[in-house]
C-alpha cells in the first residue's frame, strides 16, 4: 500500500495513509488512522483540509470552481 501511494504521492509524510496500532495505559488498542489531506494552493497561500465536503464548502465560501465554471 504505501509503495503505490509514493508513487502516487511521492514521500511527503503528510499526504501517505496509514494506521499506528497503539495502546493506552490500560493496554487497550488504540488505532491512529492518517489519511490523505487537501492543499488548496492560491499563490498567496497555502490551506490544508482534511476532508472532501471540508473543501468544497471551503471553495464555495471563497468562490472556486472548476474550469468549466461548475462549482466544487
Amino acid at each position: 500500500m504505501f509503495k503505490l501511494n509514493d508513487l502516487l504521492y511521492g514521500k511527503r509524510r503528510d499526504s501517505v495513509k496509514g494506521k499506528l496500532h497503539l495502546v493506552n495505559r490500560s493496554g487497550d488498542p488504540v488505532t491512529v488512522t492518517k489519511e490523505i489531506r487537501y492543499t488548496v494552493t492560491d499563490g498567496v497561500s497555502h490551506v490544508h483540509i482534511n476532508g472532501y465536503e471540508d473543501l468544497a464548502q471551503y471553495c464555495r465560501k471563497a468562490g472556486y470552481a472548476y474550469r468549466s465554471g461548475k462549482t466544487v
